[in-house]
């Protein structure tokens, strides 16, 4: 089950500002982010319309293993592509094309996004959603945070360890 870990009818605004991103908390499991972007009066675009910036940090023995569109709506039910960019850090330094480290298009019928640049580790991480298209859109990602691999075995050892020792405590 998702965690809702930020909903901008309820929330706020995301951050319009890519040198000042929101800084949201990420836990194992799913977590998603609901906003709207588009000509709706916010801004943060680079044609003055609303861009949505977020940052969140992964903690030691944690990874991001996918990002998952699982709406995406307009009021103008034009069906048109969002904008995403991802950078390694805590804030964009700019909106060019070097200012990123990865971007992907989505829509309502995208899934996994960002493939290429999965899975990510500890760290800081920031996103930046947009729609350059008039009318205003509304996404809901689900940003899935796992145990990185050698933990995850790690801890699966441990504890295959302290079960065969309590076995062979009652067996002894």
């Amino acid at each position: 089950m998702a965690t809702t870990v930020h909903d901008e009818t309820v929330d706020g605004d995301l951050s319009g500002a890519f040198g000042s991103p929101t800084g949201l908390t990420f836990n194992l499991g799913a977590n998603t982010v609901i906003g709207g972007v588009g000509t709706n009066g916010n801004t943060g675009a680079t044609n003055g319309s609303d861009a949505d910036y977020f940052t969140f940090t992964l903690g030691t023995g944690q990874s991001l293993d996918a990002i998952v569109v699982d709406s995406y709506t307009s009021d103008t039910n034009a069906g048109d592509l969002a904008f995403s960019a991802y950078v390694a850090g805590n804030a964009f330094a700019g909106q060019g094309g070097g200012n990123i480290d990865a971007s992907a298009l989505f829509n309502n019928t995208s899934s996994n996004i960002f493939p290429t640049i999965l899975p990510l580790g500890e760290g800081d991480h920031a996103f930046w959603i947009q729609q350059t298209a008039s009318g205003n859109y509304f996404y809901e990602i689900t940003f899935n945070v796992v145990p990185e691999p050698a933990t995850a075995g790690l801890l699966m050892a441990g504890t295959a360890l302290a079960a065969f020792g309590r076995r062979r405590q009652r067996l002894g």
